[in-house]
């Protein structure tokens, strides 16, 4: 899948729902989630609530009850993991592949302009 992103600075450049930032999810390889600074204010990662489980079926199992309880929110989730020159999503394996797989198999879709996924609305 083909995106286009902007490096977000702040949450004044965050683009549309930089408003909504008190708590939004933000998804993406480890690397690009695990400062601090990656994190604009008012956002948060899921690992607090995924503990090292014995099995990678028993950790996807998990990482996907909880994805999925936030995205029962309906609060759009940020993707991190974004090409800053290219806007093309990165390093599409693993954990992320699947977390990305299932946005959309629940009809969450990309926005480019924002790096947010969000539930299509009707």
């Amino acid at each position: 899948m083909s995106a286009q992103c902007f490096v977000i600075a702040g949450a004044e450049k965050a683009g549309p729902g930089a408003e909504q930032l008190a708590d939004r999810v933000v998804i993406g390889k480890l690397t690009d989630i695990t400062s601090p600074e990656q994190l604009l204010p008012g956002e948060r990662t899921l690992l607090p609530q995924l503990p090292k489980l014995p099995t990678e079926a028993e950790q996807w199992a998990q990482n996907e009850r909880v994805l999925l309880h936030e995205m029962r929110s309906g609060n759009p989730i940020r993707d991190a993991s974004v090409d800053v020159n290219t806007g093309d999503f990165i390093d599409n394996t693993g954990y992320l592949a699947r977390e990305r797989a299932l946005l959309q198999r629940e009809g969450w879709f990309f926005d480019p302009e924002s790096s947010l996924w969000s539930p299509i609305t009707q």
